[in-house]
């Protein structure tokens, strides 16, 4: 990402996370960003385009962060200290962005950006999910309670911290977390409470919410070829194109050749690279 790309990002987050997402306008960005609205359509198709790429930028920041300390440490328990440290040091030095993520529930009503953010809380609780399991073995039955109790723990606290402004050391909060988990752990275990969410019922709601993603965005992108500013025939193609994806990706083992090829046709067409994104992860599997 070059470096004029990444100042509009940064300006435009804490546009967002002062005056909203919703109030900031193109204009504003292009303001503060010390640019034009060409320059800005340089970059980004749309403010909604721009959302999705700040998500990104922040994200692909804290990945980076968390896979340099992931091999430094000798033990499963101090692996997973060091992640959540380094995933806490990152926030707080993109304060601007989780104040703009906690402020607004729904940042747009995009199925694309709420496609995109469903994913990132997916992958979340993933490495949750792994670091739990290398933790406590395959035995312990807890792993997906316990990343939810994480996920609640971690926006209650990173609210609180955020709202009042203080200065918390990132390596304090991460112990002190991951010891109220090993504590809670210890006394399901103690109990033998069964587990509260299992696998079957978190792969059975995955599959359906997948479902209902790829329609929205399908259908976010039936109305931007509604719009289009081209040709009958180009039209015609890319209606086709999205016809046939459509029935292809509903298959029990959809074929990616014919897929990537009807998203080739759609990424030509003016406005839709940004939706052929999260229709090629949707799709694609």
């Amino acid at each position: 990402m070059n470096q004029k790309k990444t100042e509009i990002i940064e300006k435009a987050i804490h546009l967002f996370a002062t005056e909203g997402f919703h109030p900031t306008s193109i204009q504003d960005i292009c303001t503060v960003s010390g640019i034009s609205k060409g320059a800005f359509y340089l970059h980004f198709d749309s403010k909604d385009q721009l959302l999705v790429e700040i998500y990104e930028y922040y994200y692909d920041s804290l990945h980076e962060q968390v896979q340099q300390v992931k091999e430094q440490a000798e033990t499963p328990y101090e692996s997973f200290l060091l992640q959540l440290e380094a995933h806490y040091e990152t926030i707080f030095k993109h304060r601007d962005f989780i104040i703009m993520q906690l402020q607004e529930q729904e940042l747009s009503t995009n199925p694309a950006i709420r496609s995109f953010v469903t994913e990132m809380k997916e992958v979340r609780y993933e490495w949750f999910k792994k670091n739990f399991t290398l933790l406590y073995g395959e035995e312990v039955e807890y792993v997906y309670d316990l990343s939810i109790l994480l996920e609640g723990m971690n926006k209650a606290y990173l609210q609180t911290i955020l709202h009042l402004e203080l200065e918390i050391n990132p390596k304090d909060l991460a112990e002190w977390i991951l010891d109220r988990l090993n504590d809670h752990k210890e006394s399901l275990l103690i109990k033998r409470v069964p587990p509260f969410i299992t696998s079957d019922i978190l792969q059975e709601k995955h599959e359906e919410k997948h479902d209902q993603e790829l329609d929205d965005v399908i259908e976010s992108v039936s109305e931007v070829i509604s719009g289009l500013k081209a040709s009958e025939e180009k039209v015609a193609e890319v209606v086709r194109s999205l016809d046939v994806l459509k029935a292809e990706a509903k298959k029990d083992e959809p074929r990616a050749i014919i897929i990537q090829g009807m998203l080739k046709t759609l990424e030509d067409a003016p406005d839709l690279e940004f939706y052929c994104k999260r229709l090629e992860q949707l799709t694609i599997r």
